[in-house]
């Protein structure tokens, strides 16, 4: 008996698009696997690295107004105003990004955030005083917080653009708008939470938001991981500290493995010395992103395509 080889159901297979003659490559849209959440996440460094498009521009603005508004609110001490930001973020299932097995729909992201707040007010202080306002701050420096809930942040922050997007490329392909649902919306003006209903497309009674694919990124390619801001913050700063020279060679040198060794001996996590380096020395990591964002490139449709095909 053959194994009966399993379908995937894409947006351009089951809205037809494939028989018009469009695929991964001819959309400007991930062509996300909606039967299953598809390994990836919508990456925060490719949006504030697109100065070229309107959607790049404004969302690149709606996420540095929120990040200085909580930044400010920790600067301040203000624990009310502060867990006030975090109410609206939620897990937006929608999308069908997501590493989280069995993960709950629409689960509130700000719940989970809000102890992390609480727990990060003197590490967000430092890092508002040293102009380290970036997601990238938030990642690099707190526990517990990954590319992936970096992503759920984004998406819930940039939604309306999001939705705006999903329904201009459903009227450009002729996709159905079937299905209202009402959404948490940030107004970047007033710096506020509201609800809004809007019309999208549905795959078997769930609403689809489409992801620009410029913006879909896998653990794989993913950018400024903790790894690399580790070694650049060890080559730059650490290698010449008196705090580490016991570790140097016989030629008088510190070397990187040397470092990550003794680091795991003693079980310092990583996120503690990137908190100190991100605490310690300003414009570190605006000087990290610059670097590394030079060597951000779109995913390839093959790699889309493997995403959503595995």
């Amino acid at each position: 008996m053959k194994e009966k080889k399993n379908i995937v159901n894409t947006i351009c297979s089951h809205f037809g698009l494939d028989k018009k003659g469009f695929n991964q490559s001819s959309v400007d849209f991930f062509d996300a696997n909606l039967n299953k959440d598809n390994l990836a996440f919508f990456d925060y460094n490719r949006v504030m690295n697109d100065k070229s498009s309107q959607l790049g521009r404004t969302m690149s603005d709606k996420l540095r107004v929120f990040l200085l508004a909580l930044m400010t609110q920790a600067l301040r001490e203000n624990q009310k105003d502060g867990l006030k930001l975090l109410d609206g973020i939620a897990e937006i299932n929608d999308t069908r990004l997501g590493y989280s097995a069995n993960s709950s729909y629409g689960l509130s992201i700000g719940k989970v955030m809000k102890p992390l707040f609480f727990d990060s007010l003197s590490f967000l202080r430092k890092s508002y005083k040293a102009d380290q306002i970036s997601f990238n701050a938030i990642r690099l420096g707190i526990k517990d917080i990954s590319y992936d809930r970096i992503s759920d942040i984004c998406v819930s922050l940039c939604l309306i653009d999001l939705v705006s997007f999903t329904q201009e490329q459903a009227n450009l392909h002729g996709i159905p708008l079937t299905t209202k649902k009402r959404f948490s919306i940030f107004d970047i003006t007033q710096k506020i939470w509201q609800t809004k209903s809007f019309e999208l497309p549905e795959y078997q009674g769930k609403t689809i938001v489409f992801i620009p694919k410029r913006y879909v990124s896998s653990k794989v390619k993913a950018i400024c991981t903790l790894d690399q801001f580790i070694s650049y913050g060890f080559f730059n700063f650490l290698a010449y500290s008196e705090k580490y020279s016991h570790l140097k060679r016989k030629d008088g040198k510190n070397y990187l493995k040397d470092f990550e060794e003794y680091l795991k001996k003693h079980n310092i996590p990583f996120k503690d010395i990137a908190r100190d380096l991100l605490s310690n020395h300003k414009n570190i990591l605006d000087d990290f992103e610059s670097k590394h964002f030079l060597k951000i490139e779109e995913l390839s449709t093959e790699e889309l395509v493997k995403i959503a095909n595995s």
